[in-house]
């Protein structure tokens, strides 16, 4: 076979995003998620104090990367507590192998569970090569490089909807709405979007807040 001769550079945003990430490690002693926790979980065992932890330890990152794209903290950490404790990354990697073309590209990675489609134009992929798709998976399996697409996705989501609105002006509504399209996605017409996902988080604010707070 011929040596993969695509691009080999990260696009400015995601190497930007890639450096931002980099201080901001867990607690020490912060659990991650696998294999076993998803097999437990599955059984019944409850799955919330797991969340606890992993925001609480993820807490530098968090309130890092929303700051970095002025969105309340709160509402990335919802993202994350909704989000994490879902497939694991062997699940990941086995339904982007199983699939072609475009619907590769709509596997979700990471525990943010963000799909590849939608990273790529996060970090200002049009056309990426190969060895450039492998560093956004690479980077989707990083818990904190990960909580940053995150951040990313949200800010663009906030542009389109609610432009030149700040974290601070943002309402519960409009919160709802913005965690209701990082789940769905922009296609579907406000009127007709599920916005449980967006109350989720709402409802969760005082203790999503503590999270952060180290409590």
């Amino acid at each position: 076979l011929e040596p993969y001769q695509g691009p080999t550079e990260l696009a400015p945003t995601h190497a930007e995003i890639f450096s931002q990430a980099q201080p901001y490690r867990p607690v020490e002693g912060t659990r991650e998620w696998s294999v076993a926790g998803y097999v437990r979980y599955g059984l019944g065992e409850n799955i919330f104090p797991f969340k606890d932890q992993w925001v609480r330890g993820y807490r530098a990152a968090i309130n890092a990367a929303a700051r970095q794209f002025d969105l309340p903290p709160a509402l990335l950490a919802g993202v994350a507590y909704n989000e994490v404790g879902g497939d694991t990354v062997y699940h990941d990697r086995a339904a982007h192998a199983l699939r072609r073309g475009a619907a590769a590209d709509r596997t979700s990675f990471g525990n943010m569970s963000i799909q590849l489609r939608t990273a790529f134009e996060a970090l200002g992929y049009d056309d990426p090569g190969e060895w450039q798709r492998r560093s956004v998976i690479a980077s989707l399996e990083d818990p904190e490089v990960s909580i940053f697409i995150a951040a990313k996705v949200l800010s663009d989501l906030r542009n389109r909807e609610f432009r030149d609105t700040t974290a601070s002006r943002l309402s519960r509504e409009q919160i709802e709405i913005l965690g209701a399209r990082y789940n769905h996605g922009s296609g579907i017409p406000r009127e007709r979007l599920d916005r449980d996902y967006g109350r989720d988080i709402t409802k969760r604010w005082r203790h999503l807040n503590n999270l952060l707070r180290g409590q």
